[in-house]
């Protein structure tokens, strides 16, 4: 049973219940099949069993009618019956043909097709004795038929027994299905039962022997771990299976040597550490000794920087005072320097302007002098545009008149003037409009000579007052550009005088402020030192205590880990 242990117990578990479901599942199908075959036997019980029974019941029900309907015939003696008889019989008759013909059909055995054969033998030879009979009747030989009607009813004696041998072997056939049945139920029943006894048996078998093996191994996984818990590391678990629960003993195994291992080098370190943290600490007291005296010294060098740096920083203070007041003049002298630049700039500009302006004024003033006195020349034609316009209002008024008179004409010679009146219309309404136009051209004439004389008084004053006034200005705008031009070299000079005198001052201030700020950043230096030195012995101070601690509180780590440690059993 190695394999089976070796099993993981999932494996094991879907084994189990796998044999029980197919216990399960073969009970299921025997009494699926059993049934089954029931059922089939009990059709076949219906199909040829009742079926066949009610059929030769029927078929000899109708001879038996045959036999009657015959007698019948005979002992009533009227003839005009026998056509009715004939198709009764005629009717039992194909009916019985329908059943043999099913028979024709079935399966017979040996025996069943004996009797078969002589049933439609003896149906035959039955057959042919009633025709006779009936034939006889309708003959009226009523003696022959009554004797062959005798014969005739042992005939059918015969068939009935025939019929009674196949009904005993259908009885008998059904007999065999049924006693088949009852042996296929006490079969089905005993052997369900024993497999539903095997199953369970093997369920409790399997379920008691997969219980055992795993709740076994689960308390030697459980003692191991109880061992661990009180820090006995001396044993171990021995499963030896290939299932879950041995890959985990196996893995606690391991992890046990794993940690005696461990534990083992932890109380080397602890040892190691103890007696390093003794060392450290002797060694930090004495070198928080040392860096107190140190401490102090510093303390010193630092106390005589901060005077140094605090008179060098008044001298440069004054010094810088001094050369911002000096640099302040000699930025002022220089922009004295650079306004009076501009100033000379820009008297010479207004000199060359000035004498361009002149020059330009007079070209202008000339040739608009021309331009104007022209212009006004040149008006005065508008006097002859007057003259025109008052011709053309004479004309306009005689061809008037001319008008009126060809309309007078016109009336007088009657129809034959009606044409000529309405030209002389037109002609009139023509004179009128241009003596419109030429009124219009008139009051707009005097408009424009009116402009004319405005415009040749106001050209006049303009020249009256650039030859008087402009000019003048310019003359006077020249001579005050000169004058700029001296005035601005004047100032350029002095502000040259002034910038030189500032720029030697700075020099000797800045070589002054040169020296001060050597001293001061010497001194600076000094005292940024000492600080330096002092934050260094007091971080130096603070690692040594850090240290101290840190090394006590190693003492105290390393005995509680002894302690810890000497719970474990190795």
């Amino acid at each position: 049973m190695k394999w089976f242990n070796d099993l993981k117990i999932r494996t094991r578990l879907m084994l189990s219940f796998g044999i029980v479901a197919l216990f399960i599942a073969v009970v299921g199908g025997l009494a699926v099949f059993n049934i089954n075959k029931v059922s089939s036997n009990s059709n076949i019980l219906y199909e040829e069993g009742v079926k066949e029974l009610e059929a030769l019941q029927q078929f000899n029900s109708n001879t038996l009618h045959t036999r009657i309907e015959i007698l019948n015939l005979i002992n009533n003696g009227d003839i005009s019956k026998i056509e009715e008889a004939k198709s009764k019989i005629s009717d039992f008759r194909k009916q019985n043909d329908e059943i043999l013909k099913s028979y024709d059909q079935a399966i017979l055995n040996d025996n069943e097709k004996q009797i078969y054969n002589d049933i439609k033998k003896e149906l035959t030879q039955y057959r042919s004795e009633s025709d006779k009979i009936i034939k006889l009747v309708s003959e009226q030989n009523y003696d022959e038929a009554t004797k062959l009607s005798n014969e005739s009813a042992k005939t059918r004696e015969k068939l009935t027994n025939s019929i009674d041998k196949l009904v005993e072997h259908v009885e008998t056939n059904a007999n065999e299905i049924n006693t088949s049945n009852d042996n296929i139920r006490s079969k089905f029943i005993k052997y369900m039962f024993m497999d539903i006894l095997l199953g369970f048996a093997i369920a409790i078998i399997l379920g008691v022997f997969v219980t055992t093996i795993t709740t076994n191994r689960l308390k030697k996984v459980l003692e191991y771990a109880k061992f661990l818990e009180n820090g006995d590391l001396t044993h171990k678990i021995n499963i030896n299976s290939k299932d879950e629960i041995g890959i985990l003993a196996k893995a606690l195994d391991n992890a046990n040597d794993n940690l005696r291992k461990l534990i083992g080098e932890i109380i080397k370190g602890a040892n190691m550490i103890n007696s390093s943290g003794e060392e450290l600490s002797a060694t930090t007291e004495e070198v928080s000794a040392k860096m107190e005296e140190i401490n102090e010294a510093t303390q010193q060098i630092s106390n005589g920087a901060q005077d140094l740096s605090t008179a060098t920083e008044e001298v440069s203070a004054s010094a810088e005072e001094i050369g911002a007041t000096t640099s302040e003049i000699a930025n002022r002298a220089n922009d004295a320097a650079t306004s009076v630049n501009e100033i000379k700039k820009r008297s010479l500009q207004i000199k060359e302007k000035a004498t361009e302006n002149i020059g330009e004024g007079n070209r202008i003033y000339e040739e608009k002098k021309l331009n104007i006195l022209k212009a006004i020349e040149d008006g005065r034609i508008v006097n002859k545009v007057k003259s025109m316009a008052e011709a053309i209002g004479d004309i306009a008024s005689q061809t008037n008149l001319l008008a009126l008179n060809a309309a007078i004409e016109a009336a007088r010679a009657g129809e034959n003037g009606k044409g000529f009146a309405v030209v002389a219309d037109e002609v009139r309404n023509l004179a009128e409009e241009s003596s419109q136009a030429v009124l219009s051209i008139q009051e707009m004439v005097l408009q424009v000579q009116s402009a004319f004389e405005n415009l040749s008084q106001s050209g006049e004053d303009i020249l009256n007052y650039i030859g008087q006034h402009v000019k003048p200005s310019y003359e006077l705008l020249m001579n005050t550009g000169i004058q700029y031009e001296k005035d601005a070299e004047f100032v350029d000079n002095i502000t040259k005088e002034f910038a030189y005198s500032s720029r030697q001052i700075n020099e000797v201030i800045d070589q002054i402020n040169n020296a001060i700020q050597n001293v001061s950043t010497t001194a600076a230096e000094a005292e940024t030192g000492s600080e330096d030195v002092l934050n260094s012995i007091g971080k130096i101070n603070e690692a040594v205590n850090n240290i101290a601690k840190s090394a006590h509180s190693q003492a105290e780590l390393s005995e509680r880990l002894n302690d810890m440690v000497q719970k474990f059993k190795l």
